[in-house]
């Protein structure tokens, strides 16, 4: 039924805008896209049945899960997720290569001395390996990875050439 499910996200340009994006591109389906004024207003349309899927960040989705108020199919990282062991991932559901994982971190100006940043960047990893701030995200269904400034340098730019691309494929323009 092209174009007959729909798929909400956080709002245009959103990070479950572009997994919706990614999902299409590697399936070949269409799906229509409903964007909403943030996370809150989509888990209400999920959970009143307004859209039928979301690709949602699970620290605001895996409590809803695990309360039977919402139904996962897949998660869409790497591997499994700790936070729902037995949730397989969306490629081994039968979408070889299709990762997308939301992110958050921590930056700073350009500019900012390398021994601050290298200070922040110790604080903050030895908090996700080993401190209670990791210990809640795991909770929460967020995989704490600890990184170096580059390596987390790399990331922002692997994702910013691979949604630029999704961006300039569905056409999409600045409002």
């Amino acid at each position: 039924k092209p174009g007959a499910i729909n798929y909400a996200s956080a709002g245009l340009g959103s990070a479950s805008h572009f997994a919706g994006l990614a999902f299409a591109k590697a399936t070949g389906i269409n799906i229509v896209h409903i964007p909403y004024k943030g996370g809150a207003q989509v888990i209400t349309a999920m959970i009143a049945g307004e859209a039928a899927l979301n690709f949602g960040p699970a620290p605001a989705t895996v409590p809803l899960i695990k309360a039977g108020r919402l139904k996962a199919i897949a998660v869409s990282g790497s591997s499994r997720t700790r936070a729902l062991p037995d949730m397989p991932t969306v490629a081994e559901s039968g979408v070889p290569g299709y990762v997308v994982v939301g992110w958050f971190g921590v930056v700073a100006p350009k500019g900012t001395p390398r021994a601050i940043v290298n200070r922040i960047n110790a604080v903050v990893n030895q908090s996700v390996a080993a401190g209670e701030g990791g210990r809640q995200l795991s909770n929460m269904g967020a995989e704490p990875v600890a990184m170096t400034p580059e390596a987390f340098a790399e990331v922002i730019g692997r994702d910013y050439q691979r949604y630029a691309s999704l961006v300039k494929d569905a056409g999409l323009k600045a409002e």
